[in-house]
């Protein structure tokens, strides 16, 4: 059975390169995609044989010396997981914070769904925090994380020693990693959305997240855990989100009206200083979420 299968991935395939198939090509014609075929077309992916990972590297801009390089996924599904390959939404939301690196500075910050690492490990890197907490939930993104982290912002006696306060499964307190980059504390968190609760999370002041915005059957957990990390009064979310599906995306925001969220929509203007090479035709929208207590 196995066999007919990848014969029958295979002439699929050469029919239809993937690269045709992509959801982001059939919106830009406006096409309508269907359920059905992302969910075929990441089953195709997933069953890809291919080298499992490779490295990207970003420069920040050109006088800058700082490069960050990223072990991650070649495929956008690898594992069951999208976690594993860097998206958009999260170069956009890593060129918000270092556009914005004084409102930031010496503030605690904590990411959801940190994927392979791009916006914090950007973050830490440009912007005088106090602390910066990766999260995510995934084992095989969470064990990429901790080496992505260890492979930008650790010193090379804590890559040798690899400072792992546990491994991939959960702790006490969910925390998989600690270091100090320069003033910075830096930690990995396993830490699924349900578990986030006022007594479960320290009060941060700024909660970040990029390309959470895609499966509708997540929004009542992340909303939920949006709405408990809001409690504190001080407490602001960024949240940024590629368009590719209008209806989820109001989705996602009237079920944060529901929540007592209030959202306003940061305006991003097309000459702002760019630090990553984004794609002139990927939509980005970034939110900006307080209490609506606030």
């Amino acid at each position: 059975m196995d066999d007919c299968l990848k014969r029958l991935e295979r002439r699929f395939l050469n029919m239809y390169p993937l690269k045709l198939l992509s959801p982001d090509v059939l919106e830009s014609e406006g096409i309508e995609v269907c359920d059905e075929l992302y969910e075929n077309l990441c089953n195709l992916l997933s069953y890809q044989k291919e080298q499992d990972t490779v490295f990207k590297h970003y420069i920040l801009d050109d006088t800058s010396s700082t490069c960050i390089s990223l072990k991650e996924s070649r495929n956008i599904i690898s594992q069951g997981t999208t976690g594993l390959h860097s998206w958009q939404a999260a170069q956009a939301l890593a060129d918000w914070c270092v556009s914005h690196s004084e409102e930031l500075r010496d503030k605690e910050v904590l990411e959801l769904g940190s994927g392979v690492g791009l916006t914090g490990i950007t973050t830490v890197l440009c912007c005088e925090l106090r602390s910066y907490s990766f999260s995510d939930c995934h084992a095989a993104v969470l064990s990429t994380l901790c080496e992505n982290v260890l492979l930008n912002l650790s010193t090379p006696n804590e890559k040798d020693c690899h400072r792992f306060v546990g491994n991939v499964t959960k702790t006490t307190d969910n925390t998989l990693l600690r270091i100090k980059h320069k003033n910075t504390d830096v930690a990995v968190m396993n830490l699924p959305w349900a578990d986030v609760t006022k007594n479960t999370v320290p009060e941060v002041d700024f909660v970040l997240a990029a390309d959470v915005v895609y499966d509708t059957s997540t929004f009542t957990e992340l909303c939920q855990a949006l709405k408990n990390l809001l409690h504190y009064q001080k407490t602001v979310a960024i949240i940024a989100c590629t368009v590719r599906d209008q209806n989820t995306l109001q989705q996602f925001l009237h079920t944060l009206a529901q929540y007592e969220i209030k959202i306003v929509q940061i305006d991003v203007p097309s000459s702002r200083p760019t630090h990553f090479l984004l794609p002139q035709d990927v939509l980005v929208n970034i939110y900006r979420l307080q209490s609506s207590g606030q």
